[in-house]
């Protein structure tokens, strides 16, 4: 305390709380114990280009606990694929690796959110939509920097000012807060290269502009991603639209699953985990649910297909066999089965409602969710 600046209280307090979230950075790996940005040290993976230009795209999404890991870790088995998916510490039975979620197209600061502000007649969000973004790419960076490295740093640079009509100097005045003004320049000194934070000024794009500007970003990113012959992604197609035609315009043709599980099992999964985002209260879990799965659940497409973790499981060979018809997968390219989905430690996962103390919740589940309860077995 005694080397505290002298000032107001309050003045000391923010010092402190700066203080404290200067080591949070440092230990995350975000600057240097010198305040520089740790851009020269963790971002040192290089991109490879693919060989072969013609690898098949495969997209799996789920809605939150729904068995989609399962899915990724039995593609993960074949020697032809690439998957890049989260991993679920309670089904997978594979260890090695890290997780990953490839999201920066749906996501709330992502190249989705940017199409809906050129399409708006509201043009007053473009500094934070701008500020969000940079924000987003660094996480991204420090969460997955063995694939967004350098390379994703570069493509979303261009990518922004391509966007950008032009950006000036801000202030504390503008941003309200001096520690937002810091977080601001922390940011810049890793996506720009210096400290200055910014007001950024988008330009006049129509819709089909931008998404061209978009489209070249997102295929830079994507080929940049050094895979086999499959490369599956995880979670980049899921915002409860099911617009797969709108997805198809960045990522052009692929293949997209999606991966359902029985409503109670995810309602108990989420008490036993003590996991916020999955609503506790009955009534909300039911509309979270339903906004989340309706759109998919009666989505009819060529390139799509619904599977069912627990038709996965209990019907492993039969599911199998329809995924790989489904993708093109080859029988004789599954070299390392079960070594990352195994079904017999799967059925663990099915009927957790069976044992939930609080039957009246299960009960009101099967009745508000009825409709997707299509298969007898599920409501045994």
């Amino acid at each position: 305390l005694r080397r505290l600046p002298q000032g107001s209280v309050i003045d000391r307090i923010r010092y402190v709380c700066w203080k404290l979230l200067y080591r949070q950075l440092y230990s995350r790996r975000v600057i240097e114990a010198n305040g520089d940005a740790y851009h020269t040290n963790v971002i040192v993976d290089r991109f490879v280009r693919p060989k072969s230009c013609c690898r098949k795209l495969v997209c799996l999404t789920g809605f939150g606990h729904s068995g989609s890991g399962a899915v990724a870790d039995l593609l993960s088995e074949y020697k032809t694929s690439t998957v890049l998916s989260y991993r679920d510490a309670n089904g997978s039975v594979r260890s090695d690796g890290k997780s990953f979620e490839i999201d920066f197209l749906r996501s709330s600061a992502g190249v989705f959110a940017f199409e809906d502000y050129f399409a708006s007649s509201c043009r007053r969000s473009g500094d934070l939509m701008a500020r969000l973004f940079i924000e987003m790419v660094i996480y991204a960076v420090r969460a997955y920097g063995g694939i967004f490295g350098e390379e994703f740093v570069r493509a979303s640079r261009q990518f922004l000012d391509q966007l950008v009509d032009y950006k000036c100097q801000a202030t504390p005045g503008y941003d309200f807060n001096p520690f937002l003004l810091k977080l601001g320049e922390l940011a810049c000194k890793v996506f720009w290269g210096n400290e200055t934070s910014y007001i950024y000024v988008l330009k006049e794009l129509t819709v089909s502009e931008y998404r061209g500007i978009a489209r070249e970003y997102v295929r830079a990113v994507i080929d940049s991603i050094e895979s086999n012959e499959y490369l599956v992604l995880d979670q980049a197609v899921s915002d409860g639209t099911a617009d797969l035609d709108r997805y198809q315009a960045y990522l052009g043709p692929f293949k997209l699953i999606a991966v359902m599980r029985d409503p109670r099992d995810v309602y108990v999964t989420g008490r036993l985990l003590n996991e916020n985002w999955v609503p506790s209260e009955i009534k909300a879990f039911i509309k979270w649910y339903r906004k989340r799965v309706a759109n998919y659940w009666h989505l009819s497409h060529c390139n799509y297909k619904l599977i069912r973790f627990e038709e996965l499981v209990q019907q492993y060979d039969t599911s199998v066999a329809e995924i790989e018809k489904f993708i093109g997968l080859c029988s004789c390219d599954h070299v390392s089965q079960f070594s990352a989905f195994d079904p017999q430690c799967s059925r663990k996962n099915i009927g957790l409602y069976k044992s939930f103390k609080n039957q009246i919740a299960i009960k009101e589940i099967e009745t508000e969710l009825a409709e997707f309860f299509v298969h007898d077995y599920l409501l045994n």
